[in-house]
C-alpha cells in the first residue's frame, strides 16, 4: 500500500463522515493523534515562515550595513555586521532544527495516519459483515412473510369459494326469495 496516495484522513471529508456514523475508542484515539501531529505540523510550518521573515530582514540589514561600511559613513557598522551575521547564523540553524523536526514529524504523521487508516478498514470491514449478516435475516423474514402471505391468500380464497359454495346451496335449496329474507335474518 503506497502511503503516498492515501488522502489525510482527518481532513478527508468523505472519511470524517465515516467517522461521525462509526466512531469507537481506538478510532477516535488514532484521529486525536493524527490530529495533534497534523497541529504541531503546522506550528513548526508557521515558526519556519517566520524565521525566514527574520532571516530575510538581517539578510537586508546586513546589504544596508555593508554598503554603509563600502562608503565609509559609519565607523560602527562592522559591530552591526557581525551582530547580525551571527543571528543570521543563529537563524539557519533553527532553521535546520525545524526542518529536521518536520520531517520527522511528516514521517510520524504518515505512519499515524496509515494507522487509521487500517482502523478505518477493520472497523469498516466489521459493519460490511454486521450489515451483510443483518440483510440475510430480514431476506429471511421477508421469505417467511411471503410464504406466509401467500398461504393466507390462499386460505382467503378457499373460504371465498366456501363461502359461495355455500350461497349457492341455501339457494338451490329454498330459492333466491327465501334466501334474501334469510340473508336479513341472519347476515345483519
Amino acid at each position: 500500500m503506497d502511503i503516498k496516495q492515501v488522502p489525510v484522513l482527518a481532513e478527508d471529508e468523505l472519511w470524517l463522515g465515516f467517522y461521525e456514523s462509526y466512531q469507537n475508542f481506538t478510532l477516535r484515539r488514532k484521529y486525536l493523534r493524527l490530529v495533534r501531529l497534523l497541529s504541531h505540523q503546522k506550528e513548526i510550518d508557521e515558526n519556519i515562515r517566520t524565521i525566514k521573515k527574520d532571516k530575510r530582514k538581517s539578510l537586508n540589514a546586513v546589504f544596508m550595513l555593508s554598503q554603509k561600511a563600502h562608503s565609509g559613513e559609519d565607523d560602527m557598522v562592522s559591530g552591526e555586521m557581525e551582530a547580525e551575521k551571527d543571528r543570521i547564523e543563529t537563524l539557519n540553524r533553527q532553521l535546520s532544527e525545524l526542518a529536521e523536526r518536520r520531517q520527522r514529524l511528516k514521517e510520524e504523521t504518515a505512519n499515524a495516519n496509515l494507522a487509521l487508516l487500517k482502523q478505518t478498514i477493520r472497523v469498516a470491514y466489521t459493519g460490511i459483515k454486521k450489515h451483510e449478516r443483518q440483510q440475510q435475516d430480514i431476506a429471511g423474514q421477508i421469505d417467511a412473510l411471503k410464504a406466509s402471505l401467500n398461504d393466507m391468500i390462499d386460505k382467503k380464497h378457499s373460504l371465498e369459494e366456501e363461502k359461495s359454495s355455500l350461497y349457492r346451496l341455501v339457494h338451490a335449496l329454498i330459492g333466491r326469495e327465501e334466501a334474501d329474507k334469510l340473508d336479513r335474518d341472519y347476515l345483519e
